[in-house]
């Protein structure tokens, strides 16, 4: 995992396509990958798992762009297509097409629409054989989305009923230990840890 700081520029060139492709959803993976960093800090990941993680939460979408190109709607039409659930393998492919290097962000992307109950795509993973990476970003992700305005929800939730819905998610949808330190430290506690310097990618670099 390591070897995953050989490949910023490329990280900076994913991020620059998906900018020009569409900002909601460039915006949305930029506050996905930090919250999975940050989350993966309070689970006390080595620093290469949190680079992993957050790598997984900045491109876990990255699919949608070969999906919806060449439609004559908009992405909000055409987002919930069934063609789009295949979008984590598509992401998955371009990454392993550039080095097997990048095998594990590929295993991530490819799994972050798995369910802790096995209910999820595209491979019905449960529970543990879901990677960890995609498990935390599933969190943030399940977290941000409903914190966001969408074609599919124009109005975003509040933050105490974003927070009830990862909650109740929890054990079914979500990794209910995950679940529960998400809860503690960003509800309960004083506020996110700061972010140790190097772990996430391009971290005074990247904005979205």
């Amino acid at each position: 995992m390591s070897q995953l700081g050989e490949y910023t520029d490329l990280l900076i060139g994913f991020r620059a396509a998906m900018t020009v492709f569409d900002q909601q959803i460039a915006r949305h993976e930029y506050c996905v990958g930090v919250s999975a960093a940050l989350l993966a800090e309070e689970l006390e990941l080595s620093s290469d798992e949190v680079r992993l993680v957050s790598w997984v939460g900045l491109l876990h979408d990255h699919g949608k762009m070969a999906r919806v190109r060449g439609s004559q709607g908009s992405l909000a039409e055409v987002i919930h297509d069934d063609t789009l659930r295949t979008h984590p393998q598509v992401g998955a492919s371009v990454l392993r097409a550039y080095s097997p290097s990048l095998e594990l962000v590929a295993q991530g992307v490819l799994a972050h629409h798995e369910r802790w109950d096995g209910g999820g795509f595209p491979g019905s993973l449960r529970a543990e054989e879901i990677p960890l990476s995609a498990r935390v970003v599933a969190v943030a992700n399940t977290f941000n989305n409903l914190r966001r305005k969408t074609g599919d929800a124009p109005q975003k939730q509040s933050l105490s009923a974003a927070l009830l819905q990862v909650e109740a998610a929890a054990g079914f949808q979500l990794d209910p230990g995950i679940v529960s330190i998400y809860l503690r430290r960003f509800l309960h506690d004083a506020g996110p840890p700061r972010i140790s310097s190097g772990a996430f990618p391009l971290h005074s670099a990247l904005s979205a």
